[in-house]
């Protein structure tokens, strides 16, 4: 058995086990396919891929001073300028929250020159300050700030666009986009090696319920 074979066999078994979160272990997976779902999605080119990117909840509450943060599972910057696109990784229907959506939303409303301006505010309070600099080294490469002796300068722009996109097992009813595991595993299926053709199959079990599957 090959090792590509051994990853996903584990990923099959295991999700279905009560405290195993799936998401965790194979959003690298999705990672790797993103620019060709977004081109299939939205017809974009994706120039940077962040994960986990955060979201200051102050900015979210009104009148909220909290520099914590809630964390988008990807935010992709698109060949397009000013224009943005969250993306949710969901692997089981049950995960799919509504305060989730409600975040997300007002994320979006927020705009993503408030966004970044909450980024540099937990820059300047955090412990983790080696990671935060690797992020913002990654917002510079975007452009959406400017990194100086003096600290962080936000390049955004009040105008961005943002849109957020779904990644689940299922498609379902409403005003959300998203794109199914069926569709993602057509899409990663197309690719020949060897890990894109296993994942694929995953895929097509995931869409599944942990409770359907067993």
């Amino acid at each position: 058995m090959s090792k590509a074979e051994a990853i996903f066999d584990f990923l099959d078994k295991w999700r279905c086990l009560p405290a195993y979160q799936l998401e965790r272990r194979a959003d690298i997976f999705f990672a790797l396919y993103l620019p060709e779902i977004i081109a299939y999605k939205f017809a974009l080119d994706t120039k940077i891929i962040i994960p986990e990117f955060p979201i200051r909840i102050g900015d979210i509450f009104r009148d909220s001073s909290i520099n914590k943060s809630f964390k988008v599972d990807y935010l992709i910057v698109t060949g397009r300028s000013n224009h943005f696109i969250f993306v949710e990784l969901k692997t089981d229907v049950g995960s799919i929250r509504p305060k989730q959506d409600w975040y997300l939303t007002q994320a979006q409303n927020a705009g993503m020159r408030k966004l970044i301006d909450g980024i540099i505010q937990i820059c300047s309070v955090t412990q983790q300050k080696r990671k935060y600099r690797a992020l913002m080294n990654l917002l510079s490469d975007a452009g959406l700030v400017q990194i100086s002796e003096d600290g962080y300068k936000n390049l955004a722009s009040d105008g961005a666009q943002i849109e957020i996109l779904y990644i689940q097992p299922r498609s379902a009813n409403g005003n959300i986009s998203i794109v199914s595991f069926p569709e993602v595993a057509r899409i990663v299926s197309i690719q020949t090696d060897e890990i894109s053709q296993r994942f694929a199959r995953s895929l097509v079990r995931w869409e599944k319920s942990p409770a359907e599957a067993e």
